[in-house]
């Protein structure tokens, strides 16, 4: 009997690599063979699932099982199925709740920084051309 023991975050992965992790042959008058299977990149991607979910939260969520509705409101809640813009809106907004004032200050010092250069240049420019016409 073959069993295979992956996460959940292992399904469709292009890494995944089997590695037999036990294996029993029996001789009772039949030969049977039990093997495990797992993946050889496992702990790293464990450690990388516990960091990811310490970091976001639930990196993997599950499906939840879909059963019939069975009262009138659920039939009303399935027909408001939430459409890919209000997800992505969603998403956009759950992302930018990470950004805080600190970001938005270290940007504006860079565009301020940019701007007081670009200004500093065209002065330089100009007062070289004035000097250069004061001498020709």
């Amino acid at each position: 009997m073959l069993k295979l023991i992956t996460a959940g975050y292992c399904r469709g992965c292009q890494m995944f690599e089997a590695a037999v992790a036990k294996m029993k042959v029996s001789d009772g008058g039949v030969i049977s063979a039990d093997m495990e299977i797992h993946c050889a990149h496992e702990e790293s991607c464990a450690a990388i699932a516990a960091r990811l979910k310490k970091e976001t939260g639930n990196i993997c969520p599950q499906p939840e099982a879909q059963t019939e509705p069975k009262k009138e409101t659920d039939v009303a809640k399935a027909g408001k199925q939430k459409s890919k813009w209000e997800r992505w809106k969603e998403w956009c907004a759950d992302r930018l709740r990470w950004i805080d004032i600190w970001d938005v200050a270290d940007v504006a010092l860079s565009v301020v920084s940019i701007i007081g250069a670009i200004f500093l240049t065209l002065l330089l420019i100009l007062f070289s051309v004035g000097i250069i016409r004061l001498f020709l």
